[in-house]
């Protein structure tokens, strides 16, 4: 582990995909290398990555001049994904909404029932297939899917700028950050303040805040990953 660094300067001029890549696709990648038994971060991945896809199709209805819904947003995700509309319903409720709200994937909705399944064996775009027309089984690769969604913004990195109310923090440093090619946090790096004390005194020093950007139309609206 390398030695702490104190920063005195603003790194705040970094591209937002730049922080995306060391808080999120970084870490998702680093959580498939060191993957075991007894430590799997597949639903981890999954979760961050489908929070990721789903500011990206905000954006690229915002990018077609409208707000995305309820409604559309099943047709912006099954046009992307080159899936049916209804697949993309079923996959969104079964896997984003499951996990967002009790870190699973939901089993029940309604009278139709979802049955799950992850593997390195599947795909990255979710494939249903359905056993009755109240029955579905719907296999993903997480560890897929979340490259999949790193590719759309790769395409569209403006994307991650592209916001008002949820626009990438920006970092300022003081001489109390610390920061190490182990951790990001800012006071992480000091042993002797209790995480409590952490906590308090890293809203009280205010690291991150929030800068919008013109949002840029998207380069491709993609179908499949090729």
């Amino acid at each position: 582990m390398n030695d702490p660094i104190t920063h005195e300067s603003s790194i705040s001029d970094e591209e937002p995909f730049d922080k995306i890549d060391a808080w999120f696709i970084n870490p998702i990648r680093r959580l498939k290398e060191i993957r075991t038994y007894d430590l799997d971060g597949a639903f981890l991945a999954m979760s961050a990555s489908l929070a990721m896809y789903e500011r990206f199709l905000i954006k690229l209805a915002q990018s077609w001049g409208c707000s995305l819904t309820d409604t559309n947003r099943h047709q912006f995700g099954s046009v992307n994904l080159g899936i049916s509309e209804k697949d993309f319903r079923d996959f969104w409720d079964c896997y984003r909404n499951g996990l967002q709200h009790q870190f699973q994937p939901k089993k029940k909705a309604g009278s139709c029932t979802y049955r799950w399944s992850i593997s390195c064996d599947f795909a990255a775009i979710p494939k249903v297939t359905r056993l009755s027309d109240k029955v579905c089984v719907i296999e993903i690769d997480p560890w897929k899917f979340a490259e999949l969604v790193n590719s759309r913004y790769d395409a569209n990195s403006g994307f991650w700028d592209a916001a008002k109310s949820h626009a990438v923090g920006i970092i300022f440093e003081s001489s109390g950050y610390h920061q190490s090619h182990e951790s990001i946090h800012p006071l992480a790096a000091d042993p002797s303040i209790s995480p409590r004390g952490q906590a308090d005194d890293y809203q009280k020093q205010k690291f991150q805040t929030g800068a919008s950007q013109a949002l840029p139309r998207p380069s491709v609206l993609e179908s499949s990953l090729d």
